[in-house]
């Protein structure tokens, strides 16, 4: 759940700043992008989100064989 809350507050920092600082047309030809970005991160956060805490499970597990051993 944290990388996708990290995410969302990384991507409404970038959405805002281009809102603020880009002219309308500039805005309006990147809107489309942003969107579908977000799509994306919805319809397969879970999926990422469960890639990632294999992954962390997996370097904590090989971190504690190796402790072991020394």
């Amino acid at each position: 759940m944290i990388p996708l809350i990290v995410t969302s507050v990384i991507g409404g920092v970038a959405g805002a700043f281009l809102l603020i600082k880009t002219p309308a047309h500039t805005f309006l030809r990147v809107l489309p992008w942003l969107l579908l970005g977000a799509t994306l991160l919805f319809a397969f956060g879970k999926h990422l989100t469960g890639r990632i805490s294999a992954g962390i499970s997996h370097e904590s597990n090989n971190a504690a064989i190796t402790v072991r051993y020394f």
